[in-house]
């Protein structure tokens, strides 16, 4: 089987001419998480390579302000997808997809991809992935069956990749984040001379059992908090449906000074963080955001990829698995009191950060090098 995989049997040597590449991930969504590492992986190999032509898996229907000339290909339909693979030279996946806490089917799908690439003869590189741990025992197998064919696998965290080394899957790499690698926005929306502001990035419960309560828990963590510092808050949605609403929801029983944004360019929201005193959040990508603008975190989340995260840089005090608004008050005053040296510590380990994230284009860019022999 690994001597059929690694044979390019449909596709004549390659010469120097255009590459085309078809990038796979949950796109079209209205997560700005999702759209920023969209964003990042086009724009960072346009910088490392000419010649090349885009085509992205996304969800029908949606205009995206930032793909202008991109092609797109409608996610829902397999043979649009499958005829994207054949007629692509490199398939780059990208993103949270290999998972199964909230289900099997989403982890076949990519893995179905991935396979099928392969055997097409195409060149496969999962770009700055990450991995919840997967809990079946033949979801691991499979990933163990498939991901060790891959050209280039590449993941962001220390967890990710210790997670795959234990089930011998040893081709990774350690790089990070591809949105690391994306310049900041120069828009700014809020002006740095108002002192005293919190961003909030929500996300809402995919239980809607659990919504009303969560909701009561993120206004007592936002009256307490702004009771102890008078700060003001701004809510910063990152999927613009489901943490919109919960946000409008917590701003209602508010009696304080608040605001909400709503993004239409994913990037814009560098321009909103980056002019806030301290960042709160649910949000993977807000505490990217939030460690590149050089301001303090505080994550809350059952979702271990925030904890691998927050722990690699040296924020595993101001993470929390659990909403909890007296243990969170304690938390956020710690990394209130030390804001100013939240600038510090962001010299230091995002200098590390930008050259791991680098890593995935310098390695994506060797793919397109090979195509074009």
């Amino acid at each position: 089987m690994q001597y059929i995989l690694q044979i390019n049997i449909f596709m004549p040597l390659k010469t120097n001419k255009m590459v085309k590449v078809l990038i796979c991930g949950y796109f079209g969504f209205n997560n700005a998480g999702d759209e920023l590492i969209l964003s990042s992986v086009i724009n960072n190999l346009k910088r490392k390579a000419d010649k090349i032509e885009f085509e992205v898996m996304y969800r029908k229907g949606v205009n995206s302000p930032f793909l202008n000339a991109i092609k797109t290909v409608n996610r829902w339909r397999i043979d649009d997808v499958i005829n994207a693979i054949f007629k692509n030279d490199i398939v780059i996946f990208c993103g949270g997809l290999f998972q199964d806490v909230t289900g099997s089917l989403s982890l076949y799908y990519y893995l179905a991809l991935i396979t099928l690439a392969k055997l097409t003869g195409k060149k496969v590189m999962l770009c700055g992935v990450d991995f919840v741990p997967i809990k079946k025992s033949k979801n691991k197998i499979l990933i163990w069956a498939v991901l060790r064919f891959v050209n280039v696998l590449t993941v962001r965290s220390e967890g990710s990749k210790k997670f795959l080394e234990e089930n011998y899957i040893t081709n990774t790499v350690l790089t990070a984040d591809v949105v690391f690698s994306l310049r900041e926005s120069n828009q700014v929306l809020y002006s740095k001379n108002k002192i005293n502001r919190i961003a909030v990035a929500l996300k809402a419960p995919e239980n809607k059992t659990n919504y009303e309560e969560e909701v009561k828990k993120i206004v007592s963590l936002c009256k307490v908090v702004h009771q102890k510092v008078k700060a003001e808050f701004v809510f910063v949605p990152f999927h613009l449906e489901r943490d919109y609403n919960m946000s409008v929801e917590v701003l209602k029983q508010l009696d304080f000074k608040c605001m909400i944004t709503r993004w239409i360019n994913p990037e814009s929201l560098f321009g909103i963080i980056e002019n806030t005193d301290l960042l709160i959040s649910q949000r993977f990508h807000a505490l990217v955001i939030g460690i590149m603008s050089g301001i303090p975190v505080v994550g809350i989340s059952k979702d271990s990829k925030l904890e691998y995260f927050l722990t690699e840089f040296g924020y595993k005090n101001y993470f929390l698995k659990t909403l909890d608004p007296e243990k969170t008050l304690h938390v956020v005053e710690s990394a209130w009191e030390n804001k100013d040296n939240a600038l510090k510590m962001r010299i230091q380990a995002l200098k590390e950060y930008n050259k791991r994230s680098e890593l995935n284009f310098f390695l994506a860019s060797d793919l397109i090098k090979e195509v074009k022999q």
